[in-house]
């Protein structure tokens, strides 16, 4: 199937984010957005695939391969719903007056109107209208999960309260998650990048590099960006990285305990567990008692720099000091690695590239449609 920049894909592409970014979404306050983005998903045949719905988690879909005798990875997808940059009242939101000129649409607002993550928002929602198509002719070849958080610019509240039940299934089908969101300010050059590592924490596995990336600077340039994508650190926290700590911590750690014949290996891992543990729950009884706005740290602070620490102690201890015994134990049945894919704007140029929100929109259908 071939995905065009055509007018009428842009046009689509202006009207899904008019209308996303006349939400008023601040931490705590998306229940709005939730219930919008729930009626789009059932207007477009994806009502049924809904499989948690929480104001203070968000919102997770299952799409089905239609493919049942296809055995390439899933794709997690994944946005979040708050904004902390964004209009003064729910008022203002809703009056934002815009024009179009070439492929960029200008806003009159004074002030942010919530670029972050509102972009990544209309991205996801972009995609989905071409998975839509995909899946009506059985050509959707592989399993897809979408993730719409909330709460992840007070310290990615949101993903950290997903159930791990919900969790295990994803890791159980999908072996590489995408989030959309804005650019970082850590790349030397400004241009399109993957995040692969936060905080110190390394979010793609050995296994996966340089195949994720690869992959998707292989899709970028086929759609016409001749930069392309390039992996790169952060020092900044995002969603990807709480996936990232929760998968290794609470569901690969504990399989290799189980299935390891390394008694000295084991005992390191369950050291450092114990150690996540502890601060992970510290953690969590502190967010039950914030109010949604609230962080329970700034992330150079204790307990979530801590937190942070330990992960990479984990991460190092599996994927780096032992890499052959995880490869070994668990022979590559909970392979996953995270990224984030940027976007490039400016929210003081008061204006949004159309041609960009579609163009990430066909890197991740390339990377969806592509063999790895």
């Amino acid at each position: 199937m071939s995905f065009n920049n055509s007018d009428a894909c842009t046009n689509d592409v202006s009207e899904l984010f008019k209308t996303v970014a006349a939400f008023y979404n601040p931490t705590g306050e998306e229940e709005k957005l939730i219930k919008w983005i729930t009626e789009w998903m059932t207007k477009h045949s994806f009502g049924q695939n809904l499989v948690l719905s929480k104001n203070d988690t968000g919102l997770i879909y299952k799409i089905q391969s239609t493919n049942q005798n296809d055995n390439r990875d899933g794709v997690l997808l994944m946005c979040h719903l708050d904004s902390d940059h964004l209009a003064d009242s729910e008022e203002e939101a809703s009056n934002i007056e815009w024009k179009e000129e070439n492929d960029k649409l200008y806003f009159n607002l004074d002030g942010d109107i919530g670029l972050d993550d509102k972009t990544g928002v209309t991205v996801i929602l972009n995609t989905l209208l071409k998975i839509e198509e995909l899946k009506k002719q059985n050509k959707l070849d592989r399993t897809i999960y979408i993730l719409f958080s909330v709460q992840e610019e007070v310290g990615q509240k949101g993903v950290f309260r997903i159930p791990k039940e919900t969790l295990a299934d994803i890791v159980n089908e999908c072996s590489f998650v995408i989030a959309v969101d804005r650019m970082s300010l850590r790349h030397p050059l400004q241009q399109r990048h993957a995040v692969v590592n936060y905080r110190k924490v390394p979010t793609v596995i050995p296994t996966h590099h340089p195949t994720f990336v690869n992959s998707l600077d292989i899709a970028a340039k086929k759609i016409g960006e001749e930069q392309g994508v390039d992996g790169i650190d952060s020092d900044f926290c995002s969603d990807i990285l709480e996936i990232r700590i929760r998968v290794d911590s609470e569901i690969i750690a504990p399989k290799l305990i189980d299935t390891c014949q390394n008694e000295e290996f084991k005992e390191k891992l369950q050291n450092v567990l114990d150690k996540y543990n502890e601060i992970t729950n510290e953690i969590s009884d502190a967010i039950s008692k914030l109010k949604p706005i609230e962080r329970v740290s700034g992330y150079h602070d204790y307990p979530r720099a801590n937190r942070y620490a330990i992960a990479k102690q984990l991460h190092e201890l599996i994927y780096k000091d032992n890499l052959e015994i995880y490869k070994s134990c668990l022979n590559g049945k909970y392979d996953i690695s995270c990224l984030n894919l940027s976007l490039d704007y400016d929210e003081d140029n008061h204006y949004i590239s159309l041609k960009e929100l579609y163009n990430t929109s066909l890197i991740l259908l390339h990377f969806i449609t592509q063999q790895l």
